[in-house]
């Protein structure tokens, strides 16, 4: 449920204190596929901060999160202390709706967008 995913959430924006350890959430947030398409850890996406489109909201934040096949998603800034939690099920209107990727980019710029409006 939701409330799982904002305790996992929460532990990871500190270092994943109360969850895993300091030493394998280093591992889980290093980049394991350097040289490639996109910046992997273990489990999670990177966004680094040396990341090639800057004008992304949470690239140069060191953000990582994790994307499912039916849309959902999470993305966590311990720079900035947010995160962003995103359930779907594309699977309902069809399982191959190209959608998803642009969609979640588009909830969680402007979920930042929102948060930065409200407490700049």
């Amino acid at each position: 449920p939701l409330s799982d995913l904002i305790l996992i959430a929460r532990c990871m924006l500190n270092r994943g204190q109360g969850l895993i350890t300091p030493e394998l959430f280093d591992l889980m947030i290093m980049n394991w596929t350097e040289g490639l398409n996109q910046a992997r850890g273990l489990g999670v996406v990177l966004w680094p901060k040396e990341a090639h489109n800057a004008d992304h909201p949470f690239y140069r934040t060191g953000a990582f999160g994790h994307t499912g096949f039916t849309g959902t998603s999470m993305v966590i800034s311990p720079e900035q202390g947010l995160y962003f939690i995103l359930l779907t099920n594309r699977v309902y209107f069809g399982r191959n709706l190209p959608i998803m990727p642009d969609y979640r980019t588009r909830f969680h710029e402007a979920a930042l967008n929102d948060v930065r409006t409200l407490h700049p």
